[in-house]
């Protein structure tokens, strides 16, 4: 498992990572808009949880969950007075702190690969998910990258896809997303 040093919170918000991250059509496979709740799984710095959020607003509502206590203070920090529909939430490793089926879809970027239970951790985000919600995810491919974790600290997408499979989700779209990454598109099942 490859847990993020959150002494590098900074190197997060680099904006250069936002073009490496297809955020419109992530947006667009969620279908995104107003008054949608939204979470983002592993929120990290708060770099996608702010710009995901301009696609529910006003009315909608983004929770960020992390694991790590600076990384929510961080979070936080950058957070605008007036901006009520963002919020942070710390969460333990196996339990996301929130109410069964009450988000309307999720996301998870560069999170699954940090996972020391992924098929544990991916029942719960079913749990928040409500039926026929979906769920985005961005991982590290597997190959050797001028970025990322090494190699032998990467998913593949196909272990990825099995423990989705298992956990309740059925998979919409499995693609290279860019250089670095690929894309996953999976949706709660109706059971």
């Amino acid at each position: 498992m490859h847990l993020f040093d959150a002494k590098k919170l900074d190197r997060l918000d680099d904006p250069i990572r936002a073009e490496h991250i297809p955020i419109n059509k992530i947006a667009a496979e969620l279908c995104l808009k107003d008054g949608m709740a939204l979470a983002d799984i592993g929120c990290g710095s708060g770099l996608f949880s702010y710009a995901f959020a301009e696609f529910i607003k006003p009315d909608g509502k983004l929770v960020g969950f992390d694991i790590q206590q600076a990384c929510i203070d961080h979070c936080e920090k950058k957070k605008d007075p007036n901006n009520k529909h963002v919020s942070f939430i710390l969460n333990s490793p196996d339990k996301i702190n929130a109410k069964d089926d009450s988000f309307d879809s999720a996301l998870m970027i560069l999170v699954a690969h940090e996972l020391s239970e992924p098929g544990k951790f991916l029942n719960e985000v079913k749990r928040i998910l409500k039926p026929g919600a979906k769920l985005a995810l961005i991982e590290w491919q597997m190959a050797q990258t001028k970025n990322g974790p090494p190699l032998s600290e990467r998913i593949s997408p196909e272990l990825l896809e099995k423990y989705l499979g298992n956990s309740g989700f059925s998979i919409i779209k499995n693609e290279p997303s860019g250089e670095d990454h690929y894309f996953i598109v999976a949706e709660k099942q109706n059971k």
